[in-house]
């Protein structure tokens, strides 16, 4: 039995196919193509079988793949009882594939599914791969893949999750996304500045601290923190993101024109304090979420640290980051 069904077209997808299969086996999934696997019986009957145990259906899209006009087009019927099963699919378009008019009708569909682009070959295993099976059906054989390389997220309260220091963290970014309540002692160290001269992006968000959102937080969230002091930390963030500005005015103001140093406020409620770290490998990306938990101390709340591998709760947080990033309502806190 498969857990993986994978549709190609012979003559324009078959050799990615074989590579897809060969890597799928090597990580620990078991995955069906037609060409090795075909014995008795009907073709039909064999392939609406095996797509009907499968828990995944991955049809590979490349150029021309729909161009074919056959009177019995194997790929196409593939593709249609896929979608008539409502099965789990995933397309792969291949770097030569552009959508095309010539799509049939009947399985048009399949171009709403979430797919993954094809990946530079040193990027496959370490990028592709892991992405790919992100979308794939949570199984066994998926959650082993996860186990055995390493994907699985780590959570741990945050003075535990936070020993590695934040420099070693960030080595080799090239842009850091930061959402919190506030992060004064993260600007009040030289972390932001070096990584401003190291010509990173970087996007800050806070929480304004005259919003119901911070009265509650006050409230419910924080112990032992008091309003002057969320205060004051929003103040002393500004001031000393300010005072950077003052000491390197040449550079900083060099880096908010090039958009490599954004500030933003939001009014929003957070459940959650967010960095996104994205290095020049996609595949060292990480996510540290800190949860702000009810009436916990600062260094007891739980936090997470999902790598890029973890790809589908990666992504979860990273969109999380991008909503409230484009919902701030004041964009520009440095203007003055």
């Amino acid at each position: 039995m498969f857990t993986i069904f994978i549709s190609y077209r012979r003559d324009c997808g078959g050799t990615f196919a074989l590579l897809l299969e060969e890597k799928l086996a090597q990580a620990g999934f078991s995955a069906f193509l037609d060409h090795k696997r075909m014995h008795r019986g009907r073709f039909d009957e064999e392939i609406s079988q095996t797509i009907d145990e499968a828990s995944d259906f991955i049809v590979i899209l490349s150029k021309d793949c729909f161009s074919v006009r056959e009177e019995e087009d194997v790929f196409v019927a593939e593709i249609e009882y896929s979608l008539k099963k409502k099965k789990n699919i995933v397309p792969i378009f291949l770097n030569d594939y552009s959508k095309q008019p010539s799509t049939p009708d009947r399985i048009r569909d399949v171009l709403k599914y979430q797919g993954v682009s094809e990946y530079a070959p040193q990027d496959f295993e370490t990028v592709f791969l892991p992405k790919l099976i992100s979308y794939l059906t949570d199984t066994e054989e998926k959650q082993n893949y996860i186990d055995r390389a390493g994907a699985r997220s780590y959570l741990s309260s945050r003075r535990k999750l936070e020993s590695e220091p934040i420099d070693v963290r960030w080595k080799n970014a090239v842009e850091i996304d930061i959402c919190a309540y506030f992060a004064n002692m993260l600007i009040n160290s030289d972390y932001i500045n070096q990584a401003l001269l190291n010509g990173v992006h970087i996007k800050y968000l806070i929480v304004d601290p005259d919003s119901v959102a911070a009265d509650e937080a006050m409230k419910y969230r924080f112990k032992n923190i008091r309003k002057s002091l969320f205060r004051y930390s929003f103040d002393a963030t500004v001031e000393l993101l300010k005072d950077m500005k003052d000491r390197n005015t040449e550079y900083f103001d060099e880096a908010l024109l090039n958009g490599e140093l954004e500030v933003r406020k939001t009014t929003l409620h957070l459940d959650q304090a967010i960095m996104i770290v994205k290095k020049k490998k996609e595949s060292e990306n990480s996510v540290k979420v800190d949860f702000y938990t009810f009436n916990t101390d600062d260094t007891n709340r739980r936090s997470i640290m999902i790598p890029f591998a973890d790809n589908e709760n990666y992504e979860f947080f990273c969109k999380q980051f991008e909503y409230i990033w484009n919902a701030a309502e004041t964009k520009e806190i440095l203007a003055d």
